[in-house]
């Protein structure tokens, strides 16, 4: 039975951060999909999104150094798409 979590991938500069129900799951320079699918199989969800970053997005990413412990902490502005 799936349940109600749900994933989203960041990517940004050179970095990827995957979060669980807003909160910062794991984060690396790349977040191999194997992996993802074994988290959702894990958490037993089918609930992603990807999205990424624009150029300001990207260079207020290089200034933090790091993606933030929440994705509502991320400024809605700075995404380009959402899929």
């Amino acid at each position: 039975m799936l349940n109600n979590d749900k994933f989203i991938l960041v990517q940004g500069d050179d970095w990827e951060g995957l979060y669980l129900n807003n909160e910062m799951f794991d984060e690396d320079h790349k977040i191999l999909r194997e992996a993802l699918v074994g988290y959702m199989n894990k958490y037993k969800t089918l609930d992603v999104e990807f999205h990424s970053l624009n150029d300001e997005g990207d260079a207020w990413l290089q200034e933090r150094g790091n993606l933030p412990n929440y994705y509502n902490e991320i400024p809605e502005n700075y995404f380009v798409y959402t899929f």
